[in-house]
């Protein structure tokens, strides 16, 4: 066994120990999807996390060759890839580990790269701060004042 599969099979994909149901089933389906409708597909699940309103009829004009229920398995898959490798910062997933691991899951090199660049490309901090902005947070106080009213009687 060489020192890169061993290394692969030491540690756990940054999806986790594992696949989700969206990224089974986009690897099925990504290999009837051509590169511009994926580069389409992945610019919406970035506008997705920036915050930003998603037209209703993007998808609609993402591709009318391929079937409505492909187009939205491969934009699952993609927009959880996306969000399982945003949840970790760029500098605990690096991202020659984060290709080596779409490669096990057998994504196609082509794709691998246009992932890459997304989740480490110039808009990453812009993509964290949105999550940051918008992501769930536990409930917190923002102002507090503290009333007391003393009363003194002479009874």
């Amino acid at each position: 066994m060489s020192k890169k599969t061993a290394n692969i099979a030491d540690r756990t994909s940054f999806v986790g120990a594992r696949i989700p149901r969206e990224v089974r089933l986009m690897i099925k389906n990504v290999k009837k999807c051509d590169k511009d409708t994926f580069r389409k597909l992945l610019k919406i699940a970035v506008t997705s996390f920036e915050g930003l309103t998603i037209e209703d009829d993007a998808f609609d004009n993402v591709s009318t060759k391929l079937p409505m229920e492909v187009v939205h398995s491969v934009y699952a898959g993609i927009y959880t890839i996306l969000k399982c490798a945003l949840r970790l910062s760029h500098t605990t997933l690096k991202s020659e580990v984060f290709k080596e691991d779409l490669t096990e899951l057998k994504i196609p090199q082509e794709y691998i790269s246009d992932l890459a660049s997304a989740v480490y490309g110039s808009k990453r901090t812009l993509l964290d701060e949105a999550i940051a902005k918008h992501g769930s947070h536990l409930p917190n106080l923002d102002r507090f004042k503290w009333r007391t009213d003393v009363t003194i009687s002479t009874r």
